[in-house]
Formats: structure tokens, C-alpha cells, sequence
């Protein structure tokens, strides 16, 4: 994956994340990175919870080049745009450390 597609799929991330993101009191935002082990991808969600009512989880979108490093390369290309924390399911926690440490 080169450069220009890393900047692809993050600005499409944040612009499927963007309308999500209302800034509403009393509201947590998280951007949600889902390691699907079973169809070889990434996928990105936003959660939204609100004291006293449900988590929504809204789908943004799906990687297919299932290569950690290029993960990493997008999400530090997201973070110079979203500054929202991101929780990682499904991924070891050598993976974790290493997502982390990529865009901080």
C-alpha cells in the first residue's frame, strides 16, 4: 500500500466519521478498530454512548489489505485529523503496543 492510498482510506474514515461526531454534552465518541480474523480485514466503527441509553456502533469502513504496518501508517494518518480515542478488539496485545506506539 503506498502513500496515496493510506491518505485515501483515512480521509474517507474521517469523512464517514465526521457527520457522527456531534459534540453533544454528556456524550463519549470512540473510534472502534475490529481485527476481523475470519475475513482477513480491518474494520472501523464510531461508538457513541450517552449516559442512560443504548451504545450505538455505526460501521465507517473496511480494510482489506490485511497488513499490520499499513494499519498503523493509516491510523497515524487519521490521527493528524481525529484526535478521538481508539479501542482495538480482536487484536493481540503485542499488536496493541505496536498500534499504539505507531501514532503517538
Amino acid at each position: 500500500m503506498d502513500a496515496q492510498e493510506v491518505t485515501q482510506h483515512a480521509n474517507l474514515i474521517f469523512k464517514r466519521l465526521t457527520p457522527w461526531f456531534k459534540r453533544i454534552p454528556n456524550t463519549r465518541y470512540r473510534l472502534i478498530v475490529v481485527n476481523d480474523v475470519y475475513d482477513h480485514c480491518y474494520n472501523f466503527y464510531i461508538e457513541i454512548s450517552r449516559k442512560l441509553t443504548l451504545t450505538r456502533l455505526v460501521p465507517l469502513h473496511e480494510i482489506d489489505d490485511y497488513d499490520l504496518m499499513n494499519l498503523g501508517l493509516i491510523l497515524k494518518a487519521l490521527n493528524h485529523n481525529c484526535q478521538l480515542p481508539i479501542d482495538f478488539r480482536q487484536f493481540s496485545d503485542n499488536d496493541k503496543r505496536f498500534l499504539n506506539g505507531s501514532f503517538h
